[in-house]
């Protein structure tokens, strides 16, 4: 019972489950690439800068909710966006190194 728990997380992720991982691709292409066009250097690195950006974001939210790290978990949402904002935004607007 328990692997099968971990599983369903994993999958609420995109991590192992099919669906779940067009759907990440499909933020991706939907809601991280347009505006990393729009304020990169470069336009023809949006795609992997926007994928930069949501690493990140599934990092967090795959020890925050399946593996459960207890640092992850106990973190506000107003200290999320405080540590990931720099990081974000450097990914989307710093200059290519």
């Amino acid at each position: 019972m328990g692997g099968e728990r971990r599983t369903h997380r994993a999958d609420a992720v995109g991590a192992t489950d099919p669906a779940a991982a067009d759907r990440m691709q499909s933020v991706l292409h939907k809601q991280m690439i347009p505006p990393a066009r729009r304020l990169g250097h470069e336009p023809q690195q949006a795609q992997a800068r926007a994928a930069l950006c949501v690493s990140t974001l599934l990092g967090l939210a795959l020890t925050r909710y399946v593996l459960r790290f207890p640092a992850s978990m106990t973190l506000g949402q107003e200290e999320i966006v405080d540590w990931l904002d720099p990081t974000v935004q450097r990914y989307l607007t710093a200059p290519t190194p």
